[in-house]
C-alpha cells in the first residue's frame, strides 16, 4: 500500500492510533486519539495538554508511527506551544468534532503536535526497527 492510500483513509478517519518511544524506558506506546487531517499535516491535541505522558515522550523523541485502518507509516512530530498556533489546531478540531465534545474531553490546551504525512518515497511498511511490534 502506498502513503497516498494512508493518506485518503486520513481523510475519512475519526481516530486514530499513534505509537511513541516512552522517553525513560524506551517502550513502544500505543495510543488512540482523535485527530484532524488537512492540507497534508496530521494535528493532534493532548488531552491533557502538555502534562500528557505521551506528549513529554514526543517531545523526547519525536519519531511517530501513525496507524489508521490496520495501514502504518513513520512520520516526525512537531511540538506546538505557541497559542497561536495551538489555538488553530483547536479550531481545527472545534470543526471537525464539535466544540461541546472538545470542552468535554479536553483538560488542558496549551500544546498541540503536527505531523508530517510520509509521502510514497518514505512510507515504511512496518519493517524498520525504530518501534517494536
Amino acid at each position: 500500500m502506498a502513503a497516498s492510500d494512508v493518506r485518503s483513509m486520513l481523510s475519512n478517519a475519526q481516530e486514530l492510533e499513534i505509537t511513541v518511544k516512552g522517553r525513560r524506558s524506551g517502550q513502544s506506546r500505543h495510543i488512540s486519539v482523535w485527530f484532524v487531517y488537512d492540507a497534508g499535516r496530521i494535528y493532534l491535541l493532548p488531552v491533557k495538554g502538555s502534562d500528557s505522558e505521551w506528549y513529554k515522550n514526543v517531545q523526547a523523541n519525536r519519531s511517530v508511527r501513525i496507524s489508521v485502518a490496520g495501514k502504518s507509516a513513520n512520520s516526525v512530530a512537531k511540538p506546538l506551544t505557541e497559542p497561536r498556533a495551538v489555538k488553530q489546531v483547536i479550531e481545527r478540531f472545534n470543526r471537525k468534532y464539535g466544540e461541546e465534545e472538545i470542552q468535554t474531553w479536553y483538560q488542558k490546551l496549551d500544546a498541540a503536535l503536527e505531523l508530517f504525512v510520509p509521502s510514497d518515497r518514505d512510507y515504511n511498511d512496518l519493517r524498520d526497527s525504530d518501534f517494536e511490534r
